[in-house]
C-alpha cells in the first residue's frame, strides 16, 4: 500500500498535465485560426507605365517571377505600351519584401521591347516573395513576343508573329491569334481559340483545348486530356494517361492521334477520302456510314478501314483505351 499511493498520485499528475497542454494546445489553435493571416493590396493605377514607338514590327521579350502576363492587340498603336501592375500581400509566416529589393527593367533596344522583373541581389528572376506582378501590353496587330513566368498565367489575344509562351504553374491561353505559336506548360492548362498556323503546345500535367482554329497543330500531354474542335488542318497528338478528342471541319495533310491509357474519339467530315488505321482494345465505327466503307478489316486489336477513296491517312493508336470514329455533315 506504502508504493501503491505515491504511483497514483503521480499518475494524477501527469494525467492532469497532459489535459491542461492539451487544452493550451486546442486554445492555442482556435486562436490563430481566427487572426487574419495574410493581408493584400492591389494596385488599381500601374505602379510603371511606358510607351515605345518602333520602326518595324515589334519583338517583345517579358519575363517575370509570379503573376500574369497579359498581351493584346490595341487598333490605333503603332507601338508598344507597357503598364506593371503590382499586388502586394503580408504573411505572419512568410513576412514582406519591398519593392526595392527588385528590379524592373523595362526598354527598348531597336524593335526589341523587353520587361522582367529581377531580384536585386541575384541579378536573377526574382520568385517566392510576397509581391505578385501584372504586365499588361498593349500591341499593333503584327508582333512576336517570348512570354515567360514561374508561376503566373499568360495570355495572348489578337497578334500575329512569332511567339513563345513559357510557364511552370498557371493556365496559359491563346486566342484570335496568327504565325508559329508555341507554348510549353509544367501544370498548367492550355487552350487555343481561334487561331491560326503553326501551333505546339506542351503540357506535363494540365489539359489542353483547341477550338475553331486551323494550321498544322501539334499537341502533346502526359497526364492530361487533349481535346481538339472545329479545327481545320492536321493534327498530330499524344498522351500517356489522358483522353484524346478531336473533330475536324476539314482535314489537310493527315491526322495522328496516340495515348497509352486513354480513349480516342474521332469526328471526320464528310468531304474527302481516308485510310484509316488502328490499334486498341476495343473499336466503334457505327458512326460511319456503310455506304462510305471501301474495304473495312477488324480484326483483334488492330483495324483499317478505307473510307471512299483513301486520300488522306489517319493513324489512331491506344494500348489499354478503345477507339470510336464516326462522320458528320
Amino acid at each position: 500500500m506504502e508504493m501503491k499511493t505515491p504511483l497514483i498520485f503521480l499518475l494524477g499528475y501527469l494525467f492532469a498535465a497532459l489535459s491542461i497542454t492539451a487544452e493550451s494546445v486546442t486554445a492555442q489553435s482556435a486562436f490563430l485560426n481566427t487572426m487574419p493571416a495574410i493581408h493584400t493590396d492591389t494596385q488599381d493605377e500601374p505602379y510603371l507605365s511606358r510607351k515605345f514607338r518602333v520602326q518595324g514590327v515589334p519583338d517583345l521579350r517579358v519575363n517575370i517571377p509570379e503573376g500574369e502576363i497579359d498581351v493584346q492587340f490595341t487598333p490605333g498603336i503603332s507601338g508598344v505600351e507597357v503598364d506593371l501592375y503590382t499586388k502586394s500581400s503580408f504573411s505572419l509566416w512568410s513576412g514582406t519584401r519591398s519593392m526595392d529589393t527588385y528590379r524592373i527593367v523595362v526598354q527598348q533596344r531597336g524593335d526589341q521591347v523587353i520587361a522582367s522583373v529581377e531580384d536585386r541581389r541575384s541579378a536573377r528572376p526574382a520568385r517566392g516573395g510576397n509581391i505578385e506582378f501584372r504586365f499588361v501590353i498593349r500591341v499593333p496587330a503584327q508582333a512576336s513576343s517570348n512570354l515567360r513566368t514561374i508561376n503566373g498565367e499568360i495570355l495572348l489575344d489578337g497578334v500575329t508573329g512569332e511567339h513563345f509562351l513559357q510557364n511552370q504553374t498557371g493556365n496559359i491561353s491563346v486566342k484570335n491569334s496568327e504565325g508559329d505559336i508555341r507554348i510549353v506548360s509544367t501544370t498548367g492548362n492550355i487552350s487555343l481559340e481561334n487561331s491560326l498556323g503553326n501551333i505546339f503546345a506542351k503540357t506535363v500535367n494540365g489539359r489542353i483545348v483547341v477550338n475553331e482554329s486551323e494550321g498544322e497543330i501539334r499537341l502533346r500531354s502526359v497526364a492530361g486530356n487533349i481535346s481538339a474542335s472545329n479545327i481545320t488542318g492536321t493534327l498530330v497528338s499524344g498522351s500517356t494517361s489522358g483522353s484524346i478528342s478531336a473533330n475536324f471541319n476539314d482535314v489537310a495533310v493527315g491526322i495522328y492521334m496516340e495515348t497509352i491509357s486513354g480513349n480516342i474519339d474521332l469526328s471526320l467530315p464528310k468531304t474527302t477520302g481516308y485510310e484509316l488505321s488502328g490499334k486498341a482494345m476495343g473499336f466503334d465505327f457505327e458512326g460511319i456510314g456503310a455506304s462510305s466503307i471501301k474495304s473495312r478489316s477488324v480484326r483483334s486489336r488492330d483495324a483499317n478501314i478505307i473510307i471512299r477513296d483513301g486520300d488522306i491517312p489517319v493513324n489512331l493508336s491506344t494500348i489499354s483505351g478503345r477507339i470510336s470514329v464516326r462522320e458528320s455533315n
